[in-house]
């Protein structure tokens, strides 16, 4: 048979770059890799299975998900083997092992701020320490710490008529803590805090651990998030502590987490935000006449690469809101391949409707957690009292 097209273009080889640019996914499937790297799929469940790929993500249907972190393992795995000719215990305990005179899980702890959302249960369970941020009301300082409810901090805002501002836990209160939990016994800290482009909370914390890493070793991490988002990522490390996991494996850990962490909220309107400075449209451009979004409820994440925040949605009740961000949260969940360990709900004055849309996602992801919770004092002075947010991670 004559093929009218004529003869077929021969097909450029597959290079691992341009593999990679193919669309946006944050986690891949198992071919995805075969093509990428060459290798067999019965090798790279064998790496799975021996511990060579550690925190290999799952779907619903229990489907193998693999991130960039899981993409260089390999290469290291098959380099080598090629170069050096190691076996594979060798190679797992020179990519992941500690070198037994390290810390342990009894002697590690997870340190964050009052800005992470976080069950009560899990705070307690793992102790997970948390350093308060101060909330200033007409020049008097609060503590974020849980003993000024929403409403009375509203309250006192509206009295005054004054926008209440933030600061972050100074230098010295960061020593302190960190020196207090070396006094306890902790040999290393991991202290992970809300996105550096909403405070210098993170500035104060590193500046804090060169001033005490003569006597415990504390890593400082950003989440590029805060509420939900935050709570979530401390609560996964802290886990991952409590599973006696090498220093190695939960620095990896972190790295695969951290793209991993997804914060959407709604706000009743953007003043709060826009008299801080912190907003910018989808396109990146500055939001200068913001009092036409006013009558409007933006819709935002914390993923902006200029500025903190990205608006990426406007509507006219929460009703609607609700719909929208349901429609986020499954074009997010395509992008991990249906993945999600946990997803947390926060909420202020809205409880209502927070209950409505955690009905809503567990019908979407009936396997996942979903945690109800009420948002922090401090980040209201961000969004407003009026708010309802969805993380996942």
């Amino acid at each position: 048979m004559i093929n009218k097209k004529g003869p077929k273009k021969p097909r450029k080889p597959r290079t691992e770059k341009s593999v990679l640019e193919k669309g946006a996914r944050k986690l891949y499937k198992i071919g995805y890799l075969t093509k990428l790297l060459g290798v067999t799929a019965r090798t790279i469940r064998y790496y799975d299975q021996v511990g060579l790929l550690p925190h290999v993500k799952r779907s619903d249907g229990r489907v193998r998900l693999f991130d960039d972190e899981d993409v260089e393992i390999i290469k290291k795995i098959r380099k080598m083997q090629a170069d050096r000719y190691l076996p594979l215990d060798v190679i797992k305990g020179k990519l992941f092992e500690g070198d037994g005179e390290g810390a342990n899980a009894s002697t590690i702890v997870v340190v964050t701020d009052s800005t992470a959302v976080i069950p009560e249960n899990f705070i307690k369970q793992f102790n997970i320490q948390i350093v308060p941020l101060h909330v200033k009301i007409k020049g008097k300082d609060f503590l974020d710490d849980g003993k000024i409810s929403k409403k009375e901090f509203w309250k006192k805002n509206e009295k005054t008529g004054n926008l209440a501002v933030t600061d972050p836990p100074t230098t010295e209160e960061f020593v302190q803590k960190y020196r207090e939990l070396h006094i306890s016994g902790y040999q290393k800290i991991y202290s992970l805090h809300l996105s550096s482009k909403l405070s210098a909370t993170i500035d104060n914390a590193r500046h804090a651990a060169t001033i005490v890493a003569d006597h415990v070793e504390v890593t400082v991490i950003d989440s590029q998030s805060a509420g939900g988002g935050l709570g979530l990522f401390v609560l996964q490390v802290a886990e991952a502590i409590h599973r006696n996991e090498s220093a190695k494996q939960i620095d990896l850990f972190i790295a695969k987490q951290i793209p991993l962490i997804y914060y959407i909220t709604m706000v009743n309107d953007l003043k709060y935000l826009t008299t801080r400075g912190v907003v910018q449209d989808a396109k990146g451009s500055q939001l200068e006449l913001m009092n036409k979004l006013f009558q409007f409820k933006p819709i935002f994440t914390l993923r902006g690469e200029e500025e903190a925040v990205d608006v990426i949605d406007c509507v006219k009740d929460t009703a609607q809101a609700r719909v929208l961000l349901v429609e986020h949260i499954i074009q997010e969940l395509k992008l991990r391949g249906g993945y999600a360990k946990y997803m947390m709900i926060t909420y202020n004055y809205l409880y209502t409707e927070a209950v409505a849309l955690s009905n809503e996602l567990k019908s979407l992801c009936p396997n996942t957690p979903i945690f109800l919770e009420e948002g922090c004092v401090a980040l209201t002075t961000y969004l407003g009292p009026e708010t309802l947010s969805i993380s996942i991670a």
